[in-house]
């Protein structure tokens, strides 16, 4: 599901109910798997000629998403973004500092990212002089 662009989620139940509303990922156990869920979260039909055009300018585009790499790898097809190198947020967290830094340039797919991670990579390419636009 996740080749094809889907979004996946699996859908669980459990017996044992807090009084209180309040989980942890402590209580993501001894549960019944229901099934799982996929939906779709197409491109906007306006990405391909935009992503055409900023190539066209000489504009390098990355992305960087907190979605998994195989889903964000059939959008970057979708919308004419060839993929050559792929980061996730579990390796960036291993790297250095300086290790990253020299990751960013040839790097065009960050995925599997928290916020802070995406800052960090903005920051990093601005520091090398880079002018950085960003969405999202």
């Amino acid at each position: 599901m996740n080749k094809q662009g889907m979004r996946v989620l699996a859908v669980a139940v459990k017996k044992d109910v807090h009084k209180e509303a309040v989980y942890s990922v402590e209580d993501e156990k001894e549960m019944t798997l229901i099934g799982f869920m996929g939906f779709l979260d197409p491109a906007k039909e306006s990405a391909v000629s935009a992503i055409r055009s900023l190539h066209e300018h000489g504009v390098n585009v990355k992305v960087l998403t907190g979605d998994n790499d195989i889903v964000a790898k059939k959008v970057c097809k979708d919308v004419g973004i060839e993929v050559s190198h792929v980061l996730l947020g579990s390796q960036i967290e291993a790297m250095t500092d300086e290790e990253l830094r020299e990751q960013v340039e040839e790097t065009n797919l960050f995925a599997k990212l928290n916020p802070m991670q995406k800052s960090k990579i903005i920051e990093l390419l601005q520091a090398k002089g880079h002018t950085v636009g960003f969405m999202g």
